[in-house]
C-alpha cells in the first residue's frame, strides 16, 4: 500500500465521520509533508523518527497540531489493520504554553462596530457582541436570527448552537431580506477566509487595533468580567472544553488590582 493511498482512505474516513473540510484539508497537507520528511515515509516510520521531527524548531501550537494529526492517522491505520503497530503509541502530546492575549480595547471595538463600512460593520458586531466565528458569520442566514429565540449558528464540524441575539445585531439584521446575511462585494458567496481577511483589512483601514478573532476574544473576556460563569461563556463561544475558553479570556489589570485590594491586611489578622 502506498502512503498516498492510505492518506486518501483516511481523508475519506474523516469525511464519513463528519470532520470539517478545513480539518480534512489540513490533515492531507500535514500527512503528505510528513511522508516526505520521514526517512522511509509514513507507513514504515519508527517512533524515534517521529519524535525527532516533532522536536525540531516548530512553534508549540504547530507541533501539537502535527502530533494530533499523526496520532489520529496511525490509530486509524492500526484499527483498520493497515499497519501492524502504531508508532505513536505511548508518545506524549507536546505541551502548548498558555498564551492569554490582551483583547482589543473598548474604544477600538466601538470604532469598528460604529464606523465600519458594510458588510464589515455587521461582521464586527456579530463577533464582538455575539461571539461568532468567521465561519459562522459566513454561514448565517436571515431566517437564523430572531429577537426572542436567539440566533442559530452552524459552527466548526457542523455543530450547532443558539446564542441570544444582542440589540446591536438585531437592529441591523431585522430589516434584511431572506437569504445570507452577507456576501462578497462582487456578490459571490461569502467564505470564512473572506470574512476573516477582508474584515481584518478593513479594521486596519479604520485604525482599529483589532482583528476578527480579537473581537471574539473581547466578547469572551467582557462577558466573564460582567459576571458570567466560565461554563456559560464556554457555551456561548461554542468551545468543546473550558480549557479552550480560558485561553480566550483575559483578566484585566483593574480586576487583578481589585482582587488584591479586597484581601485582608496583615494588621487586621493580628488583632
Amino acid at each position: 500500500m502506498l502512503a498516498s493511498d492510505a492518506i486518501d482512505d483516511h481523508i475519506r474516513h474523516l469525511t464519513a465521520i463528519g470532520r470539517a473540510k478545513t480539518t480534512r484539508d489540513s490533515a492531507r497537507t500535514s500527512l503528505t509533508r510528513w511522508d516526505a520528511l520521514l526517512p522511509m515515509g509514513l507507513l514504515i516510520a519508527l517512533p524515534e523518527e517521529i519524535e525527532g521531527l516533532l522536536a525540531e524548531d516548530f512553534p508549540a501550537g504547530t507541533r501539537a497540531t502535527y502530533y494530533d494529526t499523526l496520532v489520529r492517522f496511525y490509530r486509524w491505520l492500526a484499527k483498520t489493520e493497515r499497519i501492524d503497530y502504531d508508532p505513536t503509541a505511548g508518545m506524549q502530546r507536546p505541551r502548548v504554553p498558555r498564551q492569554t492575549r490582551r483583547p482589543p480595547t473598548d474604544a477600538h471595538v466601538a470604532l469598528a462596530c460604529e464606523r465600519g463600512r458594510e458588510p464589515w460593520r455587521l461582521h464586527y458586531r456579530l463577533a464582538a457582541f455575539a461571539g461568532l466565528r468567521c465561519c459562522e458569520i459566513a454561514r448565517l442566514y436571515r431566517d437564523d436570527v430572531t429577537r426572542s429565540d436567539g440566533t442559530l449558528l452552524r459552527g466548526k464540524g457542523g455543530k450547532q448552537r443558539i446564542v441570544p441575539t444582542p440589540p446591536e445585531v438585531w437592529e441591523m439584521i431585522e430589516p434584511m431580506p431572506a437569504g445570507p446575511i452577507t456576501r462578497k462585494l462582487d456578490g459571490g458567496v461569502a467564505t470564512a477566509a473572506w470574512v476573516s481577511t477582508s474584515g481584518n483589512a478593513h479594521l486596519e483601514v479604520l485604525g482599529a487595533r483589532a482583528t476578527m478573532h480579537g473581537l471574539r476574544r473581547w466578547f469572551a473576556t467582557t462577558a466573564l468580567a460582567a459576571g458570567a460563569d466560565l461554563r456559560v461563556v464556554q457555551e456561548l463561544m461554542g468551545h468543546a472544553s473550558v480549557a479552550t475558553t480560558e485561553v480566550y479570556t483575559y483578566v484585566f489589570d483593574h480586576a487583578k488590582i481589585s482582587a488584591v485590594a479586597r484581601m485582608p491586611r496583615l494588621t487586621t489578622l493580628t488583632r
